[in-house]
């Protein structure tokens, strides 16, 4: 959340002048379901992100139906062995992105080609896909882990490349499906981006409002509290055809920003009036005997 050219409290340099909090969303709706405010100077996998992960399973678990599964999804921040052992102490799903920067693609090309399944792409550029079971100090049980690594020799233009250009992306997952559904799931993580940038935009919270941390603390939980009530009613609406009928087919959310044009604003004017100012506010009623639409003004 960028604060720049600010001295607020919390505002540091590690996130160039940002500030980062932590977001927990349910379901692909993008309920909010907890959040954590942090200094610009904390890590994604600070010395609270374990409590984060144990307290945003057990919420959710309070909002599941019995019998329901908890998925969890990180990002390779957050790529640690306390997050692995908090989902399964909680007894919950996770697909993990691996943090590679310690790691040669190099080695990862050659661990592909001995256990992973080869696709040819197109000539000069090969898939491998495939799961592999590793044990790691400080974890009871195994952990598997699903690649998928591409090697180019050839780019799209046809041009021989001197060396093959090599991608890897590998997960610490607890799902047994096969790896393209794994990474297909996680991917579904791009659209959780979405609600970040509704919650900083649409509701215009990225830029604090107060110099103090707690202040902002307390303004962001507010802020969470308005964000899944402008949700719920994004989503109720699209239950009505009357509100329905004038989006694309297949519509499943709406933005915030359009939820607050559509449902929350309404239209007014000022005037004055028997020698006192009044807000005039028109409505639209339907009537069941007439089968158009009456116009009525409110005075207040």
């Amino acid at each position: 959340m960028d604060n720049s050219d600010s001295r607020k409290e919390g505002v540091s340099w590690t996130y160039k002048n940002f500030v980062a909090p932590m977001f927990a969303h349910l379901g692909e709706d993008g309920h909010m379901i907890n959040l954590e405010f942090r200094r610009g100077s904390a890590h994604s996998q600070c010395e609270s992100t374990a409590q984060f992960v144990r307290q945003t399973i057990r919420l959710a678990k309070q909002v599941l139906v019995f019998g329901e599964k908890i998925l969890c999804l990180f990002d390779s921040g957050n790529d640690s062995l306390d997050t692995i052992k908090e989902c399964r102490a909680e007894g919950a799903e996770f697909i993990i992105k691996r943090n590679l920067r310690k790691e040669a693609w190099e080695d990862w090309l050659s661990l592909a080609k001995n256990y992973g399944q080869a696709k040819v792409l197109r000539p000069g550029k090969i898939e491998y896909l495939g799961r592999l079971t590793v044990s790691v100090e400080g974890l009871d049980e195994p952990v598997v882990i699903v690649f998928r690594v591409i090697e180019r020799a050839i780019d799209r233009h046809g041009q021989v490349l001197l060396t093959p250009e090599i991608e890897a992306e590998t997960y610490n997952v607890s799902l047994k499906l096969e790896p393209l559904k794994i990474i297909e799931l996680y991917h579904i993580r791009g659209a959780f981006e979405q609600f970040h940038s509704e919650f900083k935009s649409d509701m215009d919270l990225e830029r604090l409002p107060s110099g103090y941390f707690s202040t902002n603390t307390r303004a962001m939980f507010l802020g969470m509290l308005s964000y899944n009530i402008l949700r719920i009613i994004g989503q109720t609406a699209l239950e009505f055809d009357s509100y329905n009928m004038n989006l694309k087919k297949g519509t499943a959310r709406r933005r915030l920003k359009s939820v607050i044009q559509d449902l929350t604003y309404m239209a007014c004017r000022m005037v004055f009036r028997s020698n006192r100012w009044k807000i005039l506010l028109a409505c639209i009623i339907h009537k069941p005997s007439f089968s158009g639409k009456i116009a009525c003004f409110l005075y207040l």
